[in-house]
């Protein structure tokens, strides 16, 4: 999943309960939460 930002990131990482932190994402389960800096729509 990628989040907008770091904090955004975050917080879906603990609904996800990822503990592990790694440079960049956090891990949890199968699932890998990333973040961006920006406005992702612009990117579009």
């Amino acid at each position: 999943m990628i989040c907008e930002k770091p904090s955004v990131a975050q917080s879906v990482g603990k609904v996800l309960d990822a503990v592990k932190r790694c440079d960049g994402y956090l891990e949890s389960g199968g699932y890998l939460v990333s973040w961006c800096v920006g406005h992702l729509v612009e990117l579009a």
